[in-house]
């Protein structure tokens, strides 16, 4: 991400990941312990010389990579500052009207803006709530050609069960040999193979289009199973994903003009508007903000972090905020909004945004997760019913595995399962790699805001996954804000 974002090659040492860091501790360890998020302004009708890219020696003007190493200080600082700021205004989206930002037609055409999100980490933590609560078109896997391929699979299949389309980056290629490179590539197909995707290796920007155009698209389609909140029947069986393969190199340029042009023809995602039960029978839904952190900023108070997911959140409207550790929520007022650092009047879904808040009450809990900013006081829930897909290895009643749908992750108590396939048996250990089952489960802590029809993923140590979607909530109440 920090190659494409800076349009700079790396020198070997990770200098362009630093761009990524938003702690310092992440620039002391090198390892990123949060979700970072940029946008990337693509030209879509300016196509990259593999050859160059090899060289590492393009233009600046032309919006490609170049080498560090030719250039004065001066423009390479002047590369590495990503003025982002004016892309993330609301013109990008066209249900925004009114921008800030004035463009003409010509400069719409020719570029993409293309939101990328840097989850790394472990697969308990940062991946799968980064995919939760962000719910990418598209992912990509990136792993190193010098590291074991083991690790791959479970993601591969994480993925492949939500439906989420996935990309394959082996990176670092400079480091290893082409033939060590080759048999890194066939582990790969044989891991993926082993989970139930087909990988094939990306030679051409034909190959790379047909993905774009046909493969990647289906695979889109059936990404939206999970939000279709009319549709409770278990998850239906998927065909095995196409995966395609890019090997490239950071440090001398090889494969990134090939990716870029695979990432720039990306088809966008309409996913289906969700309806929250606070919703109202107005064409334009009650806003909500899936929240991750706040702070304090002096002489402006408490600020909040948090992506839309639906409606529009405009500056000056009281709103709630919660669930609590009882499940009520506060009223609050939203005193300004800044995306990108600028200030703006209004947010739309999919905004990364920040709010100022009146006040911040001390009942909710940021750092518990699942707290929204709602127009008005939704529905939560402490039991409720999980359609699933065991991945691997296998669980029983009493465990007590960590839930992931939405923002919201707790530890649950499975209080019983059935089996939903026609063969089921009624075992006392629910086995890896078999049919859907139908888990109640119980938040051992505090209710969280739910929705039937959501996905979800049930994680438990070491290797456990369950993906499916909630398909029933058993104790739903409706609990007033302190306001009222």
């Amino acid at each position: 991400m920090g190659v494409l974002l800076s349009a700079t090659l790396d020198d070997g040492d990770g200098s362009t990941r630093q761009l990524l860091f938003n702690h310092k501790h992440e620039i002391n360890t090198g390892r990123t312990t949060s979700i970072s998020t940029r946008i990337w302004c693509l030209n879509e009708a300016h196509d990259v010389d593999e050859e160059s890219l090899g060289q590492g020696l393009l233009s600046v003007d032309g919006d490609d990579f170049f080498d560090p190493d030719q250039f004065s200080k001066e423009q390479n600082w002047k590369t590495l500052a990503m003025p982002f700021i004016a892309v993330a205004t609301p013109d990008i989206n066209p249900q925004h009207g009114n921008s800030n930002r004035k463009t003409n037609g010509s400069e719409k055409q020719q570029h993409r803006f293309i939101l990328m999100m840097d989850v790394g980490g472990d697969i308990a933590k940062s991946m799968l709530f980064g995919i939760m609560s962000r719910k990418p078109d598209y992912v990509c896997l990136c792993v190193a050609a010098n590291e074991p391929t083991h690790c791959l699979g479970l993601y591969a299949q994480t993925c492949a069960a939500m439906g989420t389309p996935f990309l394959l980056v082996v990176t670092k290629c400079d480091v290893v040999d082409e033939f060590e490179l080759y048999t890194y590539c066939m582990d790969l197909s044989a891991t993926l193979e082993g989970v139930g995707c087909m990988c094939n290796l990306i030679y051409s920007k034909e190959d790379a289009l047909e993905y774009c155009m046909k493969w990647l698209p289906m695979q889109s389609s059936n990404a939206t199973v999970g939000c279709d909140l009319t549709n409770l029947d278990p998850i239906p069986t998927l065909p095995p994903p196409r995966v395609p393969l890019f090997p490239v190199s950071s440090v001398t340029g090889r494969g990134l003009g090939l990716f870029r042009y695979c990432v720039a023809h990306l088809r966008s995602v309409q996913h289906p508007v969700s309806q929250s039960p606070a919703a109202s029978s107005m064409s334009q839904p009650l806003f909500e903000v899936l929240l991750d952190r706040a702070f304090q900023v002096r002489n402006i108070g408490p600020v909040l972090q948090g992506r839309v997911s639906r409606g529009r959140v405009v500056v000056g409207c009281s709103c709630c905020i919660g669930p609590d550790t009882s499940g009520a929520f506060h009223p609050v007022l939203i005193r300004g909004i800044h995306i990108e650092r600028t200030h703006v009047n209004e947010a739309y879904p999919g905004d990364e945004a920040t709010f100022a808040l009146d006040y911040l009450p001390e009942q909710v809990e940021i750092s518990h997760k699942g707290k929204v900013l709602v127009g008005k006081p939704e529905n939560v829930c402490s039991t409720f019913f999980l359609s699933v897909q065991l991945l691997s290895q296998s669980f029983t009643p009493n465990l007590q595995p960590i839930f992931y749908s939405r923002n919201a992750r707790q530890a649950v108590k499975i209080i019983s399962y059935r089996s939903t396939s026609p063969n089921g048996r009624s075992s006392a250990t629910m086995g890896s790699n078999e049919a859907e089952y139908q888990v109640e489960c119980e938040f051992m802590y505090r209710p969280e805001v739910l929705t039937v029809g959501f996905p979800c993923v049930l994680q438990w140590m070491p290797n456990g996954i369950a993906v499916g979607k909630v398909c029933f909530l058993r104790s739903h109440k409706m609990y007033a804000s302190s306001g009222n």
